[in-house]
């Protein structure tokens, strides 16, 4: 009898703890990101899929892995949602990485906090007409901002340093040495600094590494030049032929630091 009355009561808490679960509305986005906080709280990732529709992009073979990543990240998020209060804040579809590149308009963010930490979820390929999406990741954006203002700045993908340019018909000495750089960032460059590296392939020895800091004016978008007056008149030890040396130009930072960031991104959450 005892334990018909335990097991009574175990079901009346279960039905209302189901009675208090948040429903799916597909047509309406806040709709959406209740739900989709309350199905990574309960652990229900069975639900969460309903969101997902893995033919979205055609580009992407393998979907049993990218339903994999998604479970993953999925797991990821409710260890840190599970049990606890979970504040909704806001939702938008501008993406961003950290540094502040915009990858594209097309992800659906959540903005959430939990013991003052903030999180972002981001459901990829939003296909407006049906609420639908292709993936999810799960973004400490609390973590991005620490490391945003901790690290510099280094944009390798969008703004690149592709090779080294000097007069050719000097081949004892280095002079009229410049990079051109390329700025495919959405953000003016104003200050690079770069490492150049240079070895000789005949000794197989480095003769120079250097870190050099240029003042420019890039706008997105455009092609500029870093000159390197300093190597003017530099002798390597060797004939100055490509088929004598190597070198590697590695970007360290860009200035300034993008305004669209993920520090930037929580002050407008806190003025919401």
């Amino acid at each position: 009898m005892k334990h018909n009355f335990i097991s009574i009561i175990f079901l009346f808490i279960c039905l209302i703890s189901y009675s208090q679960r948040k429903e799916l509305d597909q047509s309406n986005l806040n709709s959406i990101s209740e739900f989709t906080i309350d199905c990574i709280k309960n652990n229900d990732s069975s639900s969460f899929l309903k969101l997902f529709d893995f033919s979205l992009n055609e580009d992407v073979e393998d979907k049993v892995a990218v339903k994999e990543l998604l479970l993953s990240e999925f797991k990821k998020a409710n260890f840190f949602f599970k049990n606890k209060n979970v504040e909704f804040l806001k939702y938008d579809n501008l993406d961003a990485l950290a540094g502040g590149q915009v990858i594209d308009n097309t992800s659906f963010n959540i903005y959430t906090k939990v013991d003052g930490i903030y999180y972002k979820l981001r459901l990829t390929n939003h296909q407006i007409s049906s609420n639908t999406f292709f993936s999810f990741y799960f973004q400490n954006y609390s973590k991005e901002c620490e490391d945003f203002e901790k690290k510099t700045y280094r944009p390798i993908f969008s703004v690149s340093c592709p090779q080294l340019n000097w007069d050719k018909n000097n081949t004892t000495s280095f002079e009229n040495v410049t990079i051109p750089v390329l700025n495919l960032s959405e953000y003016e460059v104003t200050e690079i600094k770069i490492r150049l590296t240079i070895e000789n392939l005949i000794k197989q020895t480095i003769v120079m590494s250097e870190t050099f800091t240029s003042k420019v004016q890039i706008e997105p978008g455009d092609l500029g030049k870093i000159y390197l007056n300093e190597l003017n008149g530099f002798k390597p030890g060797f004939i100055i032929l490509e088929k004598n040396f190597k070198y590697e130009i590695k970007l360290l930072e860009v200035l300034p630091k993008p305004t669209i960031n993920p520090c930037a991104k929580i002050q407008s959450l806190l003025t919401k």
